[in-house]
């Protein structure tokens, strides 16, 4: 609401003088912001990336989101009368589907007595791709001990990094190319 403040001029001449007054009306200064929590970091076909809306706004009461649907003008694509929190989906559609897709947010919030009384808040957010692991071997899925073999790794995702086990000798590796290979030795059954 607005706070009234008085203004009063006084004209003098010569030993008279008059007084004039007026009101003015003065909104709070509005500030626009915001905050996010994602469901989860990464996008699947299947399921969206869910962002929970936080709207922490001052001395406004209408609230118009833009989602980054139609490049970098502001355009309402939904417009709140209150900062109830509220999710938002939004979808991975990076060109190879391996990248990231990132949207500008921006929250305008306006004092709805005044719409001259208004702020903006801007945030990004990155939407990852699935991460998706998979691998096969690619020369001597069988044979005799100690056998050596290749795997191709063709897991799909962004800024991957790998971490390749063998349970049998408890040994890892971080190797991170498209192939890779290790050595398979079966002492216990050469002991018998």
């Amino acid at each position: 609401n607005a706070k009234t403040f008085t203004a009063s001029l006084v004209a003098s001449a010569n030993g008279c003088a008059d007084t004039a007054r007026t009101s003015i009306g003065v909104y709070p200064k509005v500030r626009a912001a915001f905050s996010y929590v994602k469901a989860t970091e990464c996008y699947s076909a299947q399921d969206n990336v869910v962002a929970t809306m936080v709207n922490s706004s001052l001395s406004a009461n209408k609230f118009e989101w833009d989602f980054d649907y139609d490049g970098n003008n502001f355009a309402a694509d939904e417009t709140k009368t209150d900062k109830t929190n509220f999710n938002h989906n939004y979808v991975n559609n990076s060109a190879d589907g391996n990248g990231i897709s990132t949207y500008t947010i921006k929250l305008k919030a306006i004092n709805s007595n005044n719409e001259s009384c208004f702020d903006v808040a801007t945030k990004t957010i990155d939407i990852y791709p699935k991460v998706i692991a998979a691998f096969e071997p690619t020369t001597n899925a069988q044979g005799c001990s100690p056998l050596t073999t290749t795997f191709t790794n063709s897991s799909k995702g962004y800024g991957l990094t790998y971490q390749w086990e063998y349970d049998h000798d408890n040994l890892q590796s971080t190797e991170s190319g498209a192939t890779h290979t290790h050595t398979f030795d079966n002492v216990a059954a050469s002991t018998r």
